[in-house]
């Protein structure tokens, strides 16, 4: 498999959703071994994207988690852009943590929020946070995807 990434709409090959029904497996093996991404359309804006599952490897792993835990533990209680920076990508990227990050994270979160009281810089911000994630367990749990 090769190390390198395509992630241009542009640059990557389209095909026919009939022309995927007949060389479906020469085109998966295409993508996994160039890992390539392929367009699959039908002429309509219902475009689908096929690419190769190693795309998302790095928020599959509990390394991902292990990162946003370390930034969220360094961001919180300063004083810069840092902040809104990993709150921010906490978010975007909150459906890719497993559940004990999620936890790991609202008690860090309830942590410093006790300890600072009102003083913890961008409070607003790690309160927010604190109750997208606290969110999304409630919707893990209700949908029986909570562990």
């Amino acid at each position: 498999m090769g190390n390198r990434i395509n992630l241009k709409i542009d640059d990557m090959p389209k095909i026919s959703r009939l022309e995927l029904s007949y060389k479906l497996y020469d085109i998966l093996d295409r993508v996994e071994k160039e890992s390539i991404g392929s367009i699959i359309t039908d002429g309509s804006n219902n475009d689908l994207l096929l690419c190769p599952f190693a795309w998302f490897e790095p928020y599959r792993n509990s390394e991902f988690d292990h990162i946003i835990i370390a930034a969220v533990r360094y961001a919180i209680g300063r004083k810069t852009y840092v902040p809104k920076i990993v709150c921010n990508f906490t978010l975007k990227y909150m459906s890719m943590l497993d559940d004990k990050a999620i936890d790991v994270i609202i008690k860090d979160i309830e942590k410093e929020l006790r300890y600072y009281k009102a003083d913890l810089p961008n409070q607003k911000l790690w309160f927010d946070l604190k109750r997208s994630l606290e969110d999304e367990k409630e919707l893990r749990n209700k949908e029986g995807q909570w562990k």
